[in-house]
């Protein structure tokens, strides 16, 4: 790809992950019906729409306000690496400048290998002390 074609790309797939879980739907476009996500919660992976379609609800759902922001695009033969911060809310804190790296490669002009990768110790560690706190 190029880097054009990157920019437009996730120009309009970006925002898909911000605005709550009606977002979903309009979400799921972007990926293949083939499509695969690897991530540090998934490390066996989601596989199809029919897999990935209730993450993205429970993500959006869990996560409606947070933000993203690019920090690089790196175009590749068959897809890009995405590198970004995201501030994220949640149960009364918010983790500034999460930084995180996916690897995505498309199929016919849509996602078909998605992997993300990322620190959620900090995210983790809170969730920790609340249920201590409970």
């Amino acid at each position: 790809m190029t880097l054009e074609e990157v920019q437009e790309f996730t120009k309009q797939w970006l925002p898909c992950w911000e605005g709550g879980k009606p977002q979903a739907a309009k979400l799921i476009q972007f990926y293949h019906e083939e499509a695969e996500l690897i991530d540090p919660n998934h490390i066996e992976g989601l596989k199809g729409h029919s897999e990935l379609l209730p993450f993205f609800e429970l993500m959006l759902e869990t996560y409606p306000d947070w933000k993203f922001e690019t920090e690089d695009l790196i175009p590749t033969a068959d897809g890009f690496i995405f590198l970004y911060k995201v501030d994220i809310p949640f149960k009364g804190k918010v983790f500034k400048k999460f930084r995180g790296v996916d690897v995505m490669k498309l199929k016919d002009g849509k996602i078909i290998s998605h992997k993300g990768y990322y620190d959620r110790t900090p995210i983790v560690l809170y969730k920790q002390e609340l249920e201590k706190n409970a």
